[in-house]
């Protein structure tokens, strides 16, 4: 691999219909490239305060690729593909076929705050599991009311 690169970058990077355009978007200075969601992930998108509400050493996504966006407070949860067709928990969306999601590249030393990997995923990354933080998230919901 060459400098700037990750395995993980490389999985990113082969979701989009055009992997080179991956990289030269990576090498531009917003260094963010726009990805097909509902090919090889789909995203949770959350408030990223409710990411806090429920992290910890049993997180579902513990080891799952999770994105923040810092500007706007939005943490974006890789999960399986198909997994927007069943999801239905209430404050979260979740991405799939249809939308794009801007990521930077994992092995960037300097990330840019709207893309920061708080979780980069790996060559073959442990997506979250679906039930688990659907439950997780309706626990941390039901216990702030």
């Amino acid at each position: 691999m060459t400098p700037g690169t990750s395995a993980g970058a490389w999985w990113l990077a082969a979701a989009h219909p055009s992997a080179a355009q991956v990289w030269q978007e990576w090498s531009t200075p917003r260094r963010i490239a726009l990805i097909p969601a509902g090919h090889r992930w789909d995203a949770v998108s959350l408030p990223a305060a409710r990411l806090l509400d429920v992290t910890g050493d049993e997180a579902p996504w513990r080891t799952a690729p999770v994105l923040v966006d810092t500007p706007v407070e939005r943490a974006y949860i890789l999960m399986p593909p198909g997994t927007a067709a069943t999801w239905d928990v209430p404050g979260t969306t979740c991405l799939g076929l249809g939308f794009w999601l801007g990521v930077a590249n994992p092995a960037h030393a300097h990330q840019p705050v709207c893309a920061r990997w708080h979780t980069p995923p790996t060559a073959h990354p442990t997506l979250a599991d679906p039930a688990a933080l659907r439950a997780a998230l309706l626990a941390s919901s039901e216990a702030a009311s």
